[in-house]
């Protein structure tokens, strides 16, 4: 139905959804605290996910879920959010051409719906990135 270049870059937002969320609210409130304050926040919000990337918008895959009528802008305001060694990374996906894609086709919507779920958790607790050399 979807095709696999989809479903590879939305597992790849879901991975790096799942990585920030535990510190995603740490980061907001960091960015509104000092984002008309200081020009460059990257370090310092790199510094607050404990990643080398982080994302700014309030949205992630289950708050998208929360306005089906805009999920295709919402879901580029989280695009645009990630940090921009992320963005280039999900750039070469040519992601924000398959959201269109995706959205004129009607497929947009379940797609997110089915990353969201609770059967798609990409969380490195769960999914781990080591790897065992034998």
């Amino acid at each position: 139905m979807w095709g696999s270049i989809p479903v590879l870059s939305f597992t790849v937002v879901r991975r790096i959804d799942c990585v920030l969320a535990p510190t995603k609210e740490n980061v907001l409130k960091k960015y509104d605290e000092l984002k008309d304050e200081i020009e460059n926040l990257d370090l310092i919000l790199k510094h607050e996910s404990g990643y080398a990337f982080y994302n700014t918008s309030k949205y992630d895959f289950r708050r998208l879920l929360d306005d089906p009528a805009n999920i295709q802008k919402n879901l580029i305001d989280y695009i645009n959010g990630f940090s921009e060694n992320m963005r280039d990374i999900l750039d070469r996906f040519k992601i924000r051409n398959t959201i269109q894609t995706l959205h004129e086709k009607g497929s947009l919507y379940p797609l997110v719906q089915m990353f969201a779920s609770g059967s798609v958790d990409l969380h490195p607790d769960r999914v781990s990135t080591s790897r065992r050399v034998r």
